[in-house]
């Protein structure tokens, strides 16, 4: 069935109609802590992965982005609902290494999940979006990816859920660069209304999930018989329910 996006995902498209930040024109580039070091990511590692970095030349390269993954807050939050960072990787806060990571020509991201928690137990943002997104402001914090563990499968509730993280950021009035994790297809047809970025796949360890991957963007971007922006916010297109179903691949 063919419907106008604008009509299918309304719900979660209040407040802001995309999240126009200028942010994400081209593909982001840098590291990502997860296959590296896992829930242990730490201000030694970060302080590490900076210079090899920089002395590599990757930062000149255009490779800007240190990303830190799951593990980088405490399970629970302080007594006024902030989120605390981990007090054993990072016992001087983040903001200490965030100013390390723009010192060298960087930006700094980190991770959280539009759920009750992360993948890995720690805090996650549902109902804390405006408190978080305040909190990475004042820490330096320009990258945010929200993963999709401990949450509502429902697409509807999971446009809504980020879409409210979408606004936080955007109140703040600092450009954050906002990359969606939510596993399915079905983000495609409505990332850029909600993020700069949208992994539409499960952790991909063989050329075969890579390929699944290029098959359902493809379709997102020229579904039926015509060809159209991938992840334009105002064209008609296949509702998301219409996608190929990754798991049916699998």
């Amino acid at each position: 069935m063919l419907l106008p996006r604008a009509l299918a995902v309304a719900s979660a498209l209040t407040v802001a109609a995309s999240l126009n930040n200028g942010l994400g024109l081209t593909p982001q580039m840098g590291y990502n802590s997860w296959y590296d070091l896992g829930m242990q990511p730490s201000e030694a590692m970060v302080r590490a992965t900076v210079d090899a970095m920089v002395a590599g030349g990757f930062v000149a390269a255009g490779y800007r982005y240190l990303n830190l993954d799951d593990g980088v807050v405490q399970p629970q939050r302080d007594a006024n609902g902030d989120l605390v960072a981990d007090k054993t990787g990072f016992p001087s806060g983040f903001k200490v290494v965030a100013d390390y990571v723009h010192a060298n020509g960087m930006l700094f991201g980190v991770y959280t999940d539009r759920g009750t928690e992360t993948c890995g137990g720690r805090a996650g943002a549902l109902g804390h979006e405006a408190a978080d997104a305040n909190f990475y402001a004042r820490n330096g914090i320009d990258y945010l990816k929200e993963d999709s563990c401990s949450a509502s499968g429902d697409e509807q509730t999971a446009f809504a859920e980020y879409a409210a993280m979408r606004d936080a950021l955007n109140a703040t009035g600092r450009p954050f660069f906002f990359s969606l994790c939510g596993w399915e297809a079905f983000y495609s047809p409505v990332c850029s209304a909600l993020g700069n970025s949208c992994r539409i796949g499960p952790d991909d360890t063989n050329w075969a999930g890579v390929l699944a991957d290029i098959d359902d963007s493809a379709f997102a971007a020229a579904p039926r018989k015509r060809r159209a922006p991938a992840f334009s916010a105002r064209e008609t297109l296949t509702h998301p329910t219409d996608l190929p179903s990754r798991r049916a691949k699998r």
